[in-house]
């Protein structure tokens, strides 16, 4: 099924504006965890969090991020790229799916590789969140005239690694999904945690199937791809397709690297006057509007294109919105 029957369907008329905020890598505060839940992987991983990530992913930064977007009347919804908790146990996905219901507006997420660290029973973690997610992946969500398309690509990985994996079973429905909303003159927002590029983080962090994944894109299209992961704020080209990839700072980090600290990305997505034929087969010309912001509502960047030509307005671009590792 291609369309999801609770979402919001009423159309997005001539100039209207759908608004979503982007925003990664929570790694929320994690509970009490016995021990058993360390007799793995996740041992490296909670020494790293006892001596560093504690200390750069600050409650106080988030809450304060938090309180900026709520301030904001005109958003939609509130999309999650990714690694919500620490370690992927399933206390944190109970704790997640409590924080998730207090959000002050309507969120979908996709998973990230902290919350896939280690295999682990489906019905005590992922379907704790399928109220902002699904069962199965790709899933849609609709929003008038714009579809949220959410890929997982999150998979457990041996110590010391990071990388996604979409498969072959995903990347053939979201084929389908794109060539039929293209169809509809919809709007397609992709996101998954792993950027499909190479060069934004190491080789053992990056998603192993970015080229099948960019093939999938060449051949069907999409307005937008966001992601996580890589805790940068980011805007590029997916290789040579005129399909702009966006990144966004992790939620709560603090950090003195300007393009590494808290931040969180407003998307404005406009229909166009002149795009009024709803039966046109042309489903270009959405209008971005992207404003980069800190957790205290600083504006950092902000950008606007068309989708017909991105290319052109990523050549304008600050170098710094354009970056690689940090």
């Amino acid at each position: 099924m291609l369309s999801d029957t609770s979402a919001e369907n009423a159309s997005v008329g001539p100039g209207a504006s759908v608004t979503f905020a982007h925003i990664s890598d929570l790694h929320l505060p994690p509970p009490a965890l016995p021990w058993r839940r360390f007799l793995n992987k996740r041992l490296l991983s909670r020494h790293y969090w006892q001596q560093h990530r504690r200390h750069q992913h600050l409650p106080a930064i988030r809450d304060r991020m938090l309180a900026d977007i709520t301030h904001d009347r005109q958003l939609n919804a509130l999309l999650i790229t990714g690694d919500l908790t620490n370690f992927g146990t399933p206390e944190e996905f109970s704790q997640a799916a409590i924080w998730l219901k207090t959000l002050p507006l309507p969120a979908l997420l996709v998973p990230g590789n902290h919350d896939a660290m280690v295999a682990a029973p489906y019905a005590q973690t992922g379907k704790l969140w399928e109220p902002w997610s699904a069962e199965h992946y790709p899933y849609i969500r609709h929003f008038g005239n714009v579809a949220v398309i959410g890929l997982n690509s999150a998979v457990p990985t041996p110590p010391f690694m990071a990388y996604g994996h979409i498969g072959a079973k995903q990347l053939t429905r979201l084929g389908a999904i794109l060539a039929t909303l293209k169809a509809q003159n919809i709007c397609r927002i992709l996101m998954l945690h792993h950027p499909p590029q190479r060069g934004l983080d190491s080789r053992l962090k990056s998603l192993r199937d970015t080229e099948a994944l960019g093939k999938v894109l060449q051949q069907h299209g999409t307005e937008l791809v966001l992601h996580g992961h890589t805790h940068q704020a980011t805007l590029s080209e997916i290789g040579n397709a005129n399909i702009p990839l966006l990144g966004v700072g992790a939620t709560s980090m603090k950090h003195d690297h300007p393009e590494r600290m808290a931040s969180w990305n407003r998307i404005c997505i406009t229909r166009p006057a002149r795009f009024q034929d709803q039966t046109s087969s042309d489903s270009q010309g959405w209008q971005f509007e992207v404003t980069r912001r800190s957790a205290e509502g600083a504006v950092l960047q902000n950008i606007c294109w068309n989708s017909e030509d991105f290319r052109a307005s990523l050549r304008t671009t600050p170098a710094q919105w354009q970056g690689g590792k940090a």
